[in-house]
């Protein structure tokens, strides 16, 4: 059902004429089909909304639409590998200049999407669905029921202030929803929900280029309005004094956003909470909806000069934050929290980040409960380097500085000249090896020297000529090793290389080596 606006002068020339003049005149044969079709551009024709659905799209569509924010994406995302979906969701945020809540895979159109969900520093929140793998931007839908005015400007089209004004130019009311979206024929639009001063629903259409108008619609059928107000209802559910207990438990800040998610995909809804500070920091936290347990904490910018508390006994987050700062000499830019496992190693904890003006990366990990360093990517010392040459010749592939009961480590990933990949843990404060391993399993290149350091009389070849001599007549085809600076065979504590030799029917003999009198300690068959 189509509705119009009738001019006041047609009403009074109405009125103003007989029956007989208006039945009688038969000098115009117009249908009405032709009237709505005659006046179907007139900007005071408003018709019935209805739902609507539109073509799937494939990746070469998008050689031939321009859509929101896609220079700057292609920008940021030249040469850049995109590590996993909250990667791609930070750069979002960091282009919008708004606060990350979360990001959900999802489906649009045919193509699968990522749907970013962020908020702005005026409490507003907006979705944004973006295309995986080409970062091209379908839609930005604001959240109903926020402050749904939000500054967003994108080159090329018209901004989101210039599309309201024009609404409600048009239809004098509350705006109540906006959306930015891929429509009919690949135009991009505006979409614009008034609520008039009568209650009634209004959607205006516009071109997001141009900004001249292509629809207005008005809801005459209650199940549509229901449909978007059950969105509002979902996206902004009331959250129950349980819950905010729960949060002041962790942190005595305000909530600005709260929503339940299945973050996990297990049918069990969590709280995804937002918490702005006193200072205006960020802090997003996911509460378990059952046992109000926190289970993940991030503050992706600071000042972080608020405090928290993760565990009932564990150390505050200025502690931690401190530890980090000082004992690390780093200026922190952000920070989370979860249940970590490195190295072995299972714990609650924090990552701390900070990246210098090179874009050189630091990352410490703190156990919550201790307050001790756990994990660090800091850059190793020279003497370290030095010391690490000793042992092996070949090419450092990376470095981390792990603490285990307050014993600092160093876990090395190094490459021998022949292209073998080594892992070598060295402790922090004496360099000395504390275990060793081949990462390519049965090797058939053992060509290459490994010094087990001071005191070991045993180098690698030779611990190979002793395993082999020991065997006799064993015919091996590859092998493995791992070195341990501390290991009981039979009570007794030894530094020992395992050799393992292994036959062409892959049966193989492990032979355990004193490394400090060369002698074989006991062997195995497998």
């Amino acid at each position: 059902m189509r509705k119009f606006i009738i001019p006041l002068f047609v009403v009074a020339f109405l009125f103003s004429c007989g029956e007989d003049d208006i039945l009688n005149d038969s000098t115009d044969d117009t249908t009405d089909d032709e009237i709505v079709d005659e006046t179907s551009d007139d900007e005071d024709v408003i018709v019935a909304y209805e739902s609507e659905s539109f073509d799937d799209l494939t990746i070469a569509d998008f050689d031939h639409i321009d859509t929101p924010y896609e220079v700057e994406l292609s920008a940021l995302s030249a040469g850049r590998i995109l590590k996993d979906s909250d990667d791609l969701a930070t750069m979002i945020s960091d282009l919008l200049d708004g606060a990350l809540i979360s990001v959900e895979e999802d489906e649009s159109r045919g193509l699968s999407v990522y749907v970013v969900k962020i908020i702005f520093d005026d409490g507003s929140v907006v979705n944004v669905t973006v295309v995986q793998d080409i970062f091209e931007i379908l839609s930005i839908e604001a959240i109903p029921s926020n402050d749904l005015q939000s500054e967003v400007s994108i080159d090329g089209f018209i901004s989101l202030e210039t599309a309201i004004q024009t609404a409600n130019e048009l239809i004098d009311g509350d705006i109540v929803r906006w959306e930015i979206s891929l429509e009919e024929d690949n135009v991009l639009e505006f979409e614009i929900h008034i609520e008039s001063t009568d209650g009634t629903r209004y959607e205006i259409e516009l071109d997001a280029a141009s900004g001249e108008l292509i629809a207005q619609k008005i809801f005459e059928n209650e199940e549509d309005v229901a449909e978007f107000e059950e969105e509002a209802e979902e996206e902004n559910p009331e959250i129950s004094s349980d819950i905010l207990a729960a949060v002041a438990n962790f942190i005595d800040e305000s909530v600005i956003y709260a929503q339940t998610v299945d973050n996990e995909g297990d049918g069990i809804d969590d709280w995804n909470v937002l918490v702005e500070t006193s200072s205006g920091a960020i802090v997003a936290l996911v509460i378990d909806s059952s046992t109000k347990e926190l289970k993940e904490a991030t503050g992706d910018a600071g000042p972080f000069d608020y405090e928290m508390s993760f565990l009932t006994d564990g150390v505050s987050f200025s502690e931690q934050l401190a530890t980090v700062e000082g004992q690390m000499s780093i200026d922190v830019d952000r920070w989370n929290y979860g249940y970590q496992v490195t190295a072995g190693f299972e714990y609650w904890g924090l990552n701390f980040y900070a990246e210098d003006d090179n874009g050189n990366l630091t990352t410490v990990s703190i156990h919550a409960a201790s307050g001790e360093w756990v994990e660090s990517n800091t850059t190793p010392s020279e003497a370290l380097l030095t010391q690490l040459e000793s042992y092996i010749s070949g090419d450092l592939e990376s470095a981390y500085l792990y603490q285990n009961d307050g014993v600092p480590f160093w876990d090395i990933k190094f490459y021998t000249t022949t292209g073998i990949e080594l892992n070598i843990f060295i402790y922090d404060d004496t360099y000395e090896i504390m275990r060793a391993y081949d990462n390519d399993n049965d090797s058939e290149d053992l060509s290459y020297d490994f010094n087990f350091g001071d005191g070991a009389v045993v180098d690698l070849p030779e611990g190979i000529t002793i395993a082999e001599d020991f065997l006799g007549d064993f015919d091996a085809v590859s092998y493995d090793w791992i070195y341990y600076d501390s290991q009981e065979v039979d009570e007794v504590e030894y530094k020992t290389l395992i050799i393992s030799l292994y036959d062409p029917n892959q049966t193989y003999y492990a032979v355990w080596i004193d490394v400090e009198t060369g002698s074989v300690i006991k062997e195995e068959i497998f």
